[in-house]
This record gives C-alpha cells, sequence and structure tokens, in this order.
C-alpha cells in the first residue's frame, strides 16, 4: 500500500502536502474524522509563513468536499487541526 495511504489509514494523519498532491486521498476514507498537519518540512523553514496559509487552504478545500474543522492547535512547533466529515459520503 502507497506510505501516504497507509499512514492516513492506519494513524488517521494526513499532511497538508499529500493534499496538495493528490486531493482525492480522503475520497475513500472509511472513517469520520481525520488528523490535518502542516508539512514538517514547512514548519521547520517558516512556522507560521509557510505552514498557516497552507493549513488554512487545505481546510477550505476540504471544507467544499464536506468535511468540517473541528478543532486548532496553532503552536510554534506544528499547526494542525482535526476535520469531521459531515456526512458519510461527501
Amino acid at each position: 500500500m502507497n506510505p501516504v495511504l497507509r499512514r492516513l489509514h492506519e494513524e488517521r494523519h494526513i499532511y497538508t502536502r499529500d493534499l496538495e498532491r493528490d486531493p482525492s486521498l480522503l475520497d475513500g476514507y472509511p472513517h469520520r474524522h481525520v488528523f490535518l498537519v502542516a508539512t514538517p518540512r514547512v514548519l521547520k523553514i517558516a512556522p507560521m509563513s509557510g505552514a498557516l496559509p497552507a493549513l488554512l487552504a487545505a481546510v477550505e478545500r476540504l471544507e467544499d468536499l464536506g468535511w468540517e474543522a473541528v478543532a486548532w492547535s496553532l503552536e510554534q512547533q506544528g499547526n494542525s487541526g482535526v476535520m469531521m466529515r459531515r456526512s458519510v459520503t461527501p
């Protein structure tokens, strides 16, 4: 299995970079919640200037697909959010 899909299905988290590369990653996702994390490399280079816009852009794209942000963590070490699918089928 693709390492991104394995991480997504087993650990229930996805990086913003992965969604930028393949917006359909959550199409077959079997769970209602997913942990969305700003890409680690962006966090090391420019914690707030690169990570926060990437996180917010990913949240907006997911909202268009039927997901809703339900929790946030905007700390210096990592920007992340928990997304919840509004319905079983987006």
